[in-house]
């Protein structure tokens, strides 16, 4: 309907003035959020929680405040309490970042099938959401799931060609499900696109023990010497690849440094005993292994190694129990391995998960077997959520 021109003009002016002041109401409650925002995933929790303060004295109930608050939370490792945060939330508000926040309170709180729920729908609607991704990939990782945290990781890696990161994933699940070869070259091409100084040592020292694990002892050697910086990791790599070229001097003095620059391991003991036991020294090698065996009981390598000690000093029987033993811990081995490609084959199946963890147990692998407990309660859950939606009205 046609008004007067003085209407119209007075309700134009009411409405340009009505509008600068929401505009500049809402950019000043906006600006508080995303700087908070920013310095949330810059890791800087206490800034975030100054801007948190400015933004309740503006508007306490508004969104960007419950959201803000939600991710602080979960920072601070109070997953429940950022979810009840995030219940009050209208679906379409802040989406993606409200999915990123309940993904992670998810994750934290193991229940990684809802979690996967809110990082499917947040790459569904950024497509190219690199910390959707990177979640996903720790999801499916945590869940036994190696195919699919694969091809999310692969995912990645087309569509941040240039980023390191990926790759290093990439190679430490190949290592952890041990396959070795893959890991070698995913660290290697994580180390071609200049990584930070401090994760380029963390890398090294990853691809050296896989190298020794693979029987690289040249390209070992050369990859650490040409790091400017060592670590007792890698200098047992060191002692381990000398030692396999015929250089013992070198591996004692390499040896030497992993003990002195690093709290004593099994490992690096275990490496201690084969040289003593290679060089004929039975005397210095057996109280090494009784103390491995001891603290570490489900430790295969050191049974193998204790039971040629134990046969060249004369102890047959006692080599008996330590052959059989190990006999045992080998089957145990076998079935895990066997148990991890079911996982795989089956990346929902809970009680493939029950068995891993019990296995890994019987293994004296106890972090494993809490990891693989924790895959198989979520693995449960999955009627329940199927297609969950994470954070939105009545949903806590």
């Amino acid at each position: 309907m046609r008004r007067k021109i003085q209407v119209a003009l007075s309700l134009a002016t009411l409405f340009v003035f009505s509008c600068f002041g929401w505009y500049g109401w809402r950019a000043a409650t906006q600006e508080p959020f995303l700087v908070a925002w920013q310095y949330l995933q810059r890791g800087s929790t206490t800034e975030a929680i100054s801007q948190l303060r400015i933004l309740q004295r503006l508007r306490p109930d508004s969104s960007e405040t419950r959201l803000l608050r939600a991710a602080i939370d979960v920072r601070m490792g109070m997953p429940e309490l950022a979810l009840r945060h995030l219940s009050y939330l209208p679906g379409d508000q802040h989406r993606e970042k409200s999915l990123l926040v309940a993904g992670e309170c998810y994750y934290r709180l193991h229940r990684y099938l809802e979690a996967e729920v809110a990082f499917r729908q947040l790459t569904s609607l950024n497509p190219e959401s690199d910390l959707g991704l990177r979640w996903l990939v720790a999801v499916y990782y945590d869940l036994g799931a190696y195919d699919q945290a694969t091809d999310i990781a692969t995912r990645l890696i087309s569509l941040r060609s240039q980023d390191f990161s990926p790759h290093r994933m990439l190679g430490m699940m190949s290592r952890d499900f041990e396959r070795n070869k893959q890991a070698i070259s995913h660290f290697r091409q994580a180390l071609k696109l200049n990584p930070p100084k401090d994760v380029r040592f963390e890398i090294v020292e990853e691809l050296a023990a896989a190298l020794v694990d693979e029987h690289e002892y040249s390209e070992t050697i050369s990859l650490i010497e040409g790091s400017l910086v060592r670590s007792p990791i890698m200098s047992h790599s060191l002692a381990q690849a000398y030692w396999a070229l015929g250089d013992q001097e070198l591996a004692v003095k390499h040896l030497n440094d992993a003990e002195e620059g690093g709290t004593r391991n099994n490992a690096v003991a275990l490496t201690r005993s084969r040289f003593a036991l290679e060089s004929g020294d039975l005397e210095k090698a057996e109280p090494i292994l009784r103390e491995i065996v001891a603290s570490d009981p489900a430790n295969i390598d050191a049974y193998y190694i204790f039971g040629q000690a134990l046969v060249k000093l004369g102890k047959h029987e006692e080599a008996r129990v330590a052959n059989e033993k190990r006999s045992q811990l080998l089957a145990l081995k076998e079935s895990l391995t066997e148990l991890n490609i079911k996982a795989i084959q089956n990346p929902r199946d809970a009680q493939i998960r029950y068995e891993l963890a019990d296995t890994c147990d019987k293994l004296g692998k106890q972090d494993l077997a809490q990891m693989w407990r924790r895959a198989a309660n979520a693995c449960l859950s999955s009627e329940a959520v199927q297609n969950h939606v994470s954070p939105g009205p009545n949903h806590d």
